[in-house]
């Protein structure tokens, strides 16, 4: 098996600057949960931004242990930040591929510190790598290395995973340099996407807006041919390491944690609603607030006995958009429990700032239900996550029809439209008083199938598809 080198923009450990150099610590980040365990077991490198603008060596690093592979830092000056990160990469492409356009600003230099960022990474990435190691790059903020590298002279077989959702062909041609960036996508042997319906996108898009290139499609995977060779895109949905998450649900810290929350709460024989995710637009965090309100107006059974918890992490703060995000969720929370709220009952419990996994865990163990509801999302881990902890199988996932995760779940969870608030608030009463019977063959249903299909399988199941491409892109087709 051999070595692997992953990219992606953001490196799988936090790093801070101390007296003393570095101190390095475990991210908390989805990405790198997923990935771990396979970098350990595999060895080789991965290669991302520390998080910290400037010039970084980690050789020196206070770490807390052997991570199993190598940590290969890429520098960002405080102006590249501003303008790969902050600008470019969200704020054109996360909301763009979001069908959000109307969140874009097209804004030039953005694009002229993308394409510079994208040449360090893809020059790093060739100055790490061995003959026999595979690499694989991960998402929007990196959608030009490859072709980078191919410019770079960098022959061997090169893997993509899109993590967010990939856009139609209308919405698309609103970025100004939409071909720039499909040329570059297909400069990747194999491009991973979350769902079909990204697929369908792209299978659409590519043809029209390249009229050299030629698709092929045989269910969940096509063969793209263009003039530097012959790609392959396919629906790789990503999931979670279903039996850790399961074993630290129910670990000690995380009994404790949610013994003393409930305690806290004081509301015996009470539902829980959750909503948990960063604070996003994409989020539906506001429509969710709503139909919440809606759901205890139409059904006053429901009132005084049920309580929606949401907490948020805040995120991009320095994007006006995500400030007003913020001030708006609080004024939703406001206006409900003003509305709605007792002496003794508060509707929504509402937290904004960064909470431990462990506390995350128990507060999905107290869940009785999950509303996982965003306007439109690549995958939503969230909802994995929750059903992993329900060990006795008691639990509602109630699920946007527009996450990715719908595709999987659908049979089991409730699937609303975000944007019908009166549709959520029906499902709201439905999950609240749903039969235990019903309740839990859902779980069970929901559990056994991220269970067989957990990250594992996703991430063994693209690198088998990247080694079995013994001929590069950049290698033109023979005829």
């Amino acid at each position: 098996m051999e070595d692997l080198v992953v990219v992606s923009n953001r490196l799988p450990v936090e790093v801070k600057r101390t007296q003393d150099g570095y101190r390095v610590h475990p991210s908390p980040g989805g990405l790198a949960s997923a990935l771990d365990k396979l970098m350990t077991q595999r060895g080789g490198a991965w290669i991302g931004w520390p998080g910290i603008t400037g010039p970084i060596n980690l050789d020196d690093a206070d770490t807390p242990k052997d991570v199993g592979y190598d940590l290969v830092p890429v520098s960002l000056t405080e102006r590249e930040r501003k303008e790969y990160y902050l600008g470019f990469s969200n704020e054109i492409l996360w909301p763009l591929f979001h069908d959000l356009h109307p969140f874009c600003e097209f804004e030039p230099r953005f694009w002229e510190t993308y394409q510079i960022v994208n040449e360090r990474f893809a020059r790093t990435t060739k100055e790490t790598i061995d003959a026999d190691e595979r690499v694989w790059i991960h998402d929007y903020q990196l959608m030009l290395v490859g072709e980078k590298l191919r410019d770079l002279g960098e022959t061997r077989p090169l893997g993509f995973f899109l993590h967010t959702p990939f856009p139609s062909e209308n919405i698309l041609q609103r970025l100004p340099w939409h071909t720039v960036l499909l040329r570059s996508l297909i400069a990747f042997d194999v491009i991973g996407v979350q769902t079909r319906r990204d697929l369908a996108n792209l299978q659409t898009a590519l043809p029209s807006l390249l009229p050299d290139v030629k698709i092929e499609r045989d269910e969940d995977q096509l063969t793209i041919e263009h003039e530097k060779g012959e790609s392959t895109a396919k629906v790789f949905p990503i999931s979670i390491d279903f039996a850790s998450i399961q074993a630290q649900a129910t670990s000690s810290p995380v009994e404790r944690e949610h013994e003393r929350i409930h305690q806290r709460l004081l509301l015996d024989d009470h539902t829980y609603l959750l909503g948990v995710e960063r604070l996003d637009y994409t989020k539906g965090i506001p429509e969710r607030l709503k139909a919440f309100q809606r759901a205890l107006e139409f059904y006053p059974e429901l009132e005084g006995n049920v309580t929606l918890i949401q907490h948020t992490h805040p995120s991009r703060e320095q994007i006006n958009q995500y400030e007003d995000l913020r001030e708006l969720v609080e004024r939703e929370v406001g206006r409900t429990n003003g509305a709605l709220g007792s002496v003794d009952w508060v509707p929504v419990r509402y937290t904004c700032g960064h909470m431990g996994f462990e506390k995350i865990l128990a507060l999905y163990r107290l869940a009785d239900v999950a509303l996982v509801t965003p306007i439109r999302d690549g995958m939503n881990l969230v909802a994995k996550e929750y059903c992993a902890t329900k060990v006795n199988h008691d639990g509602v996932l109630v699920l946007s029809k527009f996450a990715g995760a719908a595709e999987e779940l659908c049979d089991n969870a409730l699937i609303v439209n975000p944007h019908d608030v009166d549709q959520m608030a029906e499902a709201i009463y439905v999950a609240c008083t749903m039969e235990p019977e019903e309740r839990r063959r859902r779980m069970k249903g929901l559990r056994e199938q991220i269970e067989e299909h957990n990250v594992h399988r996703w991430a063994n199941e693209f690198l088998e598809t990247v080694e079995r491409r013994t001929d590069p892109v950049s290698k033109p087709p023979s005829r």
